[in-house]
């Protein structure tokens, strides 16, 4: 069947890592989807996950929820965020992965800490083992949500790594 495929691949790779070998995914717009479907099916083998602008429906909020109550794993959510939106999230419109991001970020965890570095807000929450971040920027003018990954991934990698 070609829906394992990408699990098969994944399976592949970790057979020749170490054991002790994290596996990291990430996936942008619509990749939300096939990784939501990915973190259940695999969810022992993946560590860290991180979507940006990668969350567009609600049924997926539960399929990243149950897997970040494993333990030991990071959830990064990052997005484009509405021109109305605040820390508080209390003004907001539009921009449904961003709405479905605040929405995994705000089940999964307690304690928030936020913090601002190179233009992106970020919200961090740990749980026990596990950890999850919520970094967005608030959209500007022509900002069109494929450069999320390129401006935050070096953001993105230094959080992975602590």
């Amino acid at each position: 069947r070609h829906d394992d495929n990408f699990e098969k691949l994944i399976e592949g790779i970790k057979s020749k890592m170490n054991p002790d070998a994290k596996v990291h995914l990430s996936a942008h717009s619509g990749g939300g989807r096939t990784l939501a479907r990915t973190v259940n099916k695999m969810s022992t083998i993946i560590s860290s996950v991180n979507l940006f602008d990668a969350i567009y429906n609600p049924p997926l909020t539960a399929q990243y929820t149950s897997w970040f109550k494993l333990p030991n794993k990071k959830l990064n959510l990052i997005a484009v965020a509405p021109k109305k939106t605040r820390l508080d999230f209390t003004l907001f419109d539009g921009a449904t992965p961003f709405n479905e991001s605040k929405n995994v970020f705000m089940k999964v965890a307690n304690s928030i800490e936020t913090t601002e570095e190179n233009g992106f807000i970020i919200h961090k929450k740990n749980a026990e083992s596990n950890s999850a971040s919520f970094i967005y920027q608030v959209h500007t003018g022509s900002y069109h949500h494929w450069y999320i990954v390129r401006d935050s991934f070096n953001l993105v990698l230094s959080i992975i790594t602590q």
